[in-house]
């Protein structure tokens, strides 16, 4: 969100707003104009539901703007407190990032490079001259080398490239999407929770999955479908319903023959 759907919506902003001020467009820019306006309505209301990724203006302020859209009666103030509200979004979504990317980073450097306590004991071994300098430096690059390739070895080991590559969609050029009504995320799915569904509703690949405003990861999802499923289908053959609805599909159609379709 931090590139692609801030900078896509800021560009169908300032395209709405020019095109809402030209004088006799034709049909073909009335369609797009309404088109980007509508996707820009539905995704930022998506984003104040679900998300708070800006406090800059209220909800009765955001929906204030937000009606400008819908009335066509956007003015430059306007324009400018919108754009104002996708730059916030951008760089709460790019503090978000670089916290995770700094997290990421940390959790990498402790499978590679030597444990702090691994560390203070080479230095103490150093201070009470029982090793030299040239062998403190020497040790700590073999156990570093150690730990990379011991790292490594587990990568190669679970980590599955096509799997990966087919599950974050990383072979697509295309990083987003859009319908008719709103923006798709086409890159790493994987990652991306299906906020507005909630009857089990989502993409694939999705890692959780809504169900009455509970978040379930996809796994105990399924599971709890299955054995629904499982049970239904027990229930049905232990009662014979199935043959009782096929012996008596006759009479439904008959009822239903009878109803529909009299004279």
């Amino acid at each position: 969100k931090k590139d692609q759907w801030e900078s896509n919506l800021d560009t169908k902003l300032t395209n709405f707003y020019r095109a809402s001020k030209k004088e006799n467009p034709d049909e073909m820019e009335l369609r797009k104009t309404k088109r980007d306006g509508e996707i820009i309505v539905n995704e930022v209301r998506k984003e104040l539901k679900n998300y708070n990724s800006s406090t800059i203006y209220s909800l009765d302020k955001m929906e204030e703007l937000l009606s400008t859209i819908e009335q066509k009666s956007m003015e430059k103030q306007d324009y400018m407190q919108l754009h104002n509200y996708f730059t916030s979004t951008r760089d709460y979504y790019k503090a978000v990032y670089n916290k995770a990317d700094l997290s990421k980073d940390s959790l990498l450097r402790s499978f590679i490079k030597p444990g702090k306590q691994l560390l203070n004991k080479l230095k103490s071994l150093k201070e009470n001259k029982t090793i030299s300098s040239k062998e403190y430096r020497s040790y700590k690059k073999l156990i570093s080398y150690l730990k990379n390739y011991d790292f490594q070895e587990f990568k190669n080991k679970y980590n599955n490239h096509s799997l990966e590559d087919f599950v974050t969609n990383s072979n697509s050029l295309s990083f987003i999407d859009e319908s008719e009504t709103g923006l798709i995320q086409k890159s790493d799915p994987i990652y991306l929770d299906p906020v507005g569904n909630k009857y089990l509703g989502a993409q694939f690949y999705a890692p959780s999955k809504y169900f009455l405003g509970k978040k379930l990861d996809t796994f105990t999802a399924n599971l709890i479908v299955i054995w629904l499923m499982t049970v239904f289908l027990t229930i049905t053959l232990y009662f014979d319903i199935l043959r009782k609805i096929l012996e008596n599909s006759g009479i439904f159609f008959k009822i239903f023959k009878f109803r529909f379709f009299k004279k």
